[in-house]
């Protein structure tokens, strides 16, 4: 009897504990739930913002950074319509990942990015304009001192961070670790893509410089392993938001769809009409000088039978002329 009792205490005992855990496991959920992010809206975004961005993609290698890049190009342009895009990328050529784009303004050193600033800054040209920085690690540029430097250093991406939106430039810069860029471009970015971090040192930046706004580190951590817990996800933070006093006003979670969508932009469409017209005119051209030289072969190979028959042989017409000169081609 007294068994019996014990055992029918035990488990009325055990169902309250097992009652409890499952409140507080449904209640963590509902916690956890009300902290998690909103998907990032691309498309709205992109088409609101009222000056041209610049935009910083973080992520290691097979992260999702080209596709990205991809889907971004397509709604800038379709936003800006930029009558010129430039690239500098040491692997887009050989890879193709860049059809979108004319592949004769894809550079693999930084040599002309300066170039093209200055003739931007002495024209004066408003025409919109897109620079593509993707898989730059390696490459080095010639600073002021004369002296080549690392990408991180580069005084023009800093410069573009700062002002390229005054001169309706919008910049991508796509790099594969935070240390690539300083922290001039990434405090600066109007939006901000994070990518998972495979390091503590970049779990830790991310928390600091972009989940700054959360109310206490659980939060952080919460918001944190929500959006780096799926395959290709990565943080949005629209850098460009003012007046924003929740990290849920301008952090959001985004993946890029895939396959990669297929599309010109208006600078490769603006520069095939070019390519065809110009090969219009040098096939008209090649047919000015083809009927050129047929009339100097016209001139210059005209002969009389003279070498045939004399003068007096020589074969008349029914006015009784001679004949007009046979000519041979």
């Amino acid at each position: 009897m007294n068994n019996n009792k014990y055992n029918l205490r035990s488990k009325s005992k055990k169902k309250r504990e097992n009652d409890e855990n499952k409140n507080n496991i449904e209640e963590e959920e509902e916690h956890k739930n009300g902290m998690e992010l909103n998907e990032f809206k691309i498309d709205e975004s992109i088409m609101e913002i009222s000056h041209h961005p610049y935009i910083t993609i973080i992520g290691q290698r097979h992260s999702g950074k080209g596709v990205l890049i991809n889907e971004l190009c397509y709604w800038l342009d379709k936003k800006f319509k930029y009558d010129n895009i430039f690239c500098f990328s040491q692997t887009a050529k050989m890879t193709g990942a860049l059809a979108f784009m004319p592949q004769n303004c894809i550079f693999n050193t930084l040599d002309k990015l300066k170039e093209i600033i200055d003739i931007r800054k002495e024209s004066g040209s408003k025409s919109p304009l897109l620079l593509i920085f993707d898989d730059i690690a390696s490459m080095t540029s010639m600073g002021s001192n004369g002296k080549r430097k690392n990408i991180r250093y580069n005084e023009t991406l800093e410069f573009l961070s700062t002002t390229a939106r005054h001169y309706n430039i919008s910049v991508v810069l796509s790099i594969q670790n935070r240390v690539l860029c300083s922290k001039t471009c990434r405090n600066n970015s109007s939006y901000s893509f994070v990518f998972t971090p495979k390091s503590h040192d970049d779990m830790k930046t991310i928390k600091n410089e972009y989940l700054g706004l959360c109310k206490s580190k659980d939060e952080a951590t919460i918001i944190f392993d929500s959006v780096f817990r799926e395959a290709y996800k990565c943080l949005a933070v629209e850098g460009h938001k003012s007046g924003v006093i929740s990290v849920y006003e301008y952090c959001s979670w985004y993946i890029a769809p895939f396959p990669l969508r297929k599309y010109k932009t208006k600078a490769l469409r603006k520069a095939k009409k070019k390519e065809k017209k110009k090969k219009k005119e040098n096939k008209k051209n090649d047919m000015k000088e083809l009927t050129m030289e047929e009339k100097n072969l016209e001139k210059n190979l005209i002969f009389r039978l003279s070498s045939i028959y004399n003068e007096r042989e020589l074969p008349k017409d029914k006015d009784n002329n001679y004949e007009k000169a046979i000519n041979i081609y």
